[in-house]
């Protein structure tokens, strides 16, 4: 997708720079064939994978699918997540 100006992040991150500022800007792999807590450990294993290569000092928003895994990400080093996968919810 990148040939089009569009990145994807599948388990991987992007740094935005303006100015002095920083944002990383990280996205999940959505586990389609995965429910309920298999998600969840596939969720918490992507992110675990993923935070090797972030920088803590660095404000961190994450995009994730699915809106209940944030009981997991809750307690992680993420300053915003954003979900869809919401069906009129």
């Amino acid at each position: 997708m990148t040939s089009i100006g569009c990145t994807v992040l599948r388990d991987s991150h992007v740094v935005l720079s303006r100015g002095r500022g920083r944002l990383q800007v990280a996205g999940l792999e959505y586990p389609q064939d995965k429910r309920g807590q298999e998600r969840m450990q596939a969720t918490a294993a992507s992110f675990q994978s993923l935070e090797q290569s972030l920088d803590p000092e660095i404000p961190l928003v994450l995009l994730n699918h699915h809106p209940s895994d944030f009981s997991f990400l809750q307690n992680q080093a993420v300053d915003l997540i954003l979900s869809g996968h919401t069906h009129g919810g």
